[in-house]
């Protein structure tokens, strides 16, 4: 088996017992979200895209942009 295959079982097995696994040690390079979810399945796009970035901007209108914790959710059920 290969390395990255144990990986994904191992996170693919957290998911399933807690309902919640961390990925740590992944490139920070564009599009390495969408490359690592897409191990775990189809990747659904939305009226945002098929990816969406979180980050802090000055006097933001939407939450996603600003330094306020954005708890666990889920967009579309």
């Amino acid at each position: 088996m290969d390395p990255s295959d144990q990986g994904l079982k191992r996170v693919l097995s957290l998911l399933h017992d807690y309902g919640v696994a961390f990925v740590k040690g992944a490139p920070v390079v564009d599009d390495e979200v969408g490359r690592v979810g897409g191990r775990f399945g189809y990747i659904r796009e939305t009226l945002y895209g098929r990816l969406w970035d979180v980050k802090s901007v000055p006097q933001a209108k939407n939450i996603a942009y600003t330094s306020l914790p954005l708890h666990y959710h889920q967009d579309l059920l």
